[in-house]
């Protein structure tokens, strides 16, 4: 699977966001289409809040850097 990471701006948010997709495959491997989880994970004293959504070719990490519009913000499972 393809693994994407969107909303990173330097190099920490990488390295958690790479953390984040470790933890979030050993917990549900492959399984687990579509729902977002939010992941906080502290990384050089900062804490950063990762979006992981999978699907059948990738799994998509997002950094939430800031605010979010509501249009982005996920709502019970997706039809």
């Amino acid at each position: 699977m393809k693994i994407m990471i969107e909303g990173d701006t330097e190099h920490a948010h990488l390295v958690a966001a790479s953390k984040v997709i470790d933890e979030h495959k050993k917990k549900y491997g492959t399984g687990n289409k579509y729902p977002p989880f939010t992941y906080c994970v502290r990384y050089r004293k900062r804490l950063f809040q990762v979006e992981v959504t999978n699907s059948n070719k990738y799994h998509l990490a997002h950094v939430i850097t800031g605010h979010r519009e509501l249009t982005k913000v996920h709502y019970g499972e997706r039809d």
